[in-house]
């Protein structure tokens, strides 16, 4: 099971952890320095640390809602007519 991602956002380190409470809810640690939408590569690990999977991801960071969202790169590319 994917327990974390990392990644990185204009030279930014951005890191999301599966909650210990729950399966659905991730915590981030986004840089105030983003703010916006971005093209990020997530590379997953399991709980052994192992490397699972490469994915790439819209990135969108909502620091004033203090939100953050992943959609699937090819489906934000299909959905905004820009693939």
């Amino acid at each position: 099971m994917v327990v974390r991602l990392e990644g990185n956002v204009n030279g930014e380190s951005v890191i999301l952890t599966r909650s210990a409470d729950s399966l659905d809810l991730w915590e981030s640690v986004i840089p105030a320095t983003l703010n916006g939408r971005y093209v990020i590569g997530l590379t997953a690990y399991d709980e052994a640390g192992n490397v699972s999977s490469y994915s790439t991801y819209i990135l969108t960071v909502d620091l004033k809602a203090l939100r953050v969202s992943l959609k699937p790169f090819d489906l934000y590319a299909t959905l905004h007519n820009e693939k």
